[in-house]
């Protein structure tokens, strides 16, 4: 979602500490490289502004990637609707078929929480995806943290109630259940008594 323009050298740039390639673990760097990387964009009133800062996402097979991030010229906003709405972008074409849900919560240490709730087994391979979208919404905050949450939930197990929905998958009745010969007939005592009050009202 961002405009990426000229990429300087960055391999100087990134801290290769060890810690920051654990196997299968994905982490993030925010970097001000002093230079322009590109363009963010703030949504809300489509104001393009040319920014030297960058999320860098570090990939498992030690690959990365860099996202243009808020310039220190646009003031940050933490406030619930623009976490949610930030975070509504950063799902722009990410959005697969097994992703059940995606809540946003702002903790009392001022970091943001987005919790992803998956339709079967999540593997590391999913959770990179994921964290990909984490760190688009990382790109649009200066300082806040993001705490990620990678839940395993099989429909039709319950979803939780606690957070902001960003996303929800529609779900609900089957394909059989909402043909109207398959749903359960009334039964016919029931029906038989019905029609008796129905006539005695009726008289």
């Amino acid at each position: 979602m961002r405009i990426q323009e000229e990429d300087p050298d960055i391999e100087d740039a990134i801290d290769r500490d060890s810690s920051q390639f654990q196997e299968n673990i994905h982490t993030r760097q925010r970097i001000d490289y002093e230079q322009q990387i590109g363009v963010y964009v703030f949504a809300p009133h489509d104001i393009r502004e040319p920014t030297s800062l960058g999320v860098i996402h570090h990939h498992p097979n030690e690959s990365y990637h860099v996202i243009p991030s808020r310039p220190y010229s646009l003031k940050e906003d933490k406030s619930i609707a623009s976490i949610m709405l930030f975070a509504q972008r950063a799902l722009l074409g990410e959005i697969s078929s097994d992703l059940r849900a995606v809540l946003v919560n702002r903790n009392k240490d001022g970091s943001i929480k987005i919790a992803f709730y998956h339709d079967g087994p999540m593997t590391w391979e999913k959770q990179n995806e994921y964290s990909c979208i984490a760190s688009e919404l990382a790109a649009d905050f200066i300082n806040a943290e993001i705490v990620e949450e990678f839940i395993s939930l099989k429909y039709p197990e319950p979803l939780p109630q606690d957070g902001h929905y960003v996303y929800l998958r529609k779900e609900g009745r089957t394909e059989d259940q909402s043909n109207p010969q398959n749903r359960k007939k009334t039964n016919p005592i029931i029906r038989l008594i019905a029609r008796l009050l129905l006539r005695i009202i009726g008289e």
